[in-house]
């Protein structure tokens, strides 16, 4: 009779467990959800190369990589989906002290935004990365 009892005893914290798990990853998705953590790579910084994914977001990779399609120009936070283009475009001219020049234009070719509708996320300025032949 012990046994039987052991077993069950076995079996109840196994359950436990899992429904703690359970709760413990539906808990992470809402938190993920409420927070406006956003899922794809905005963790980006100037200089660093993406990639584009299937789901139109997208991730890092060394801008070594023959995938690397975009070169982060530009970061912008703090800003809504509808100001995106503007906050790029202010990329497009160099500083007073720097005559403009080609192969020091930052000029994004693209304004990539994330972030939850109606609140401010991220924009990240983008240009074609352009491997050399």
């Amino acid at each position: 009779m012990g046994e039987k009892r052991g077993g069950a005893v076995v079996l109840q914290i196994a359950l436990v467990c899992l429904v703690l798990a359970m709760v413990g990853g539906i808990v992470a998705l809402v938190w993920q959800f409420v927070s406006g953590i956003p899922t794809s790579d905005v963790r980006a910084q100037v200089g660093d190369c993406l990639v584009g994914a299937d789901d139109g977001r997208f991730r890092i990779v060394d801008c070594a990589d023959a995938t690397a399609a975009f070169t982060v120009v530009g970061r912008v936070d703090g800003r809504a989906q509808a100001e995106a283009a503007e906050a790029c475009k202010a990329l497009a001219s160099p500083p007073p002290s720097q005559p403009p020049s080609p192969s020091t234009s930052r000029a994004p070719e693209r304004a990539y935004w994330e972030g939850r509708p109606g609140e401010p996320g991220v924009v990240l300025c983008l240009r074609t990365k352009h491997l050399p032949q």
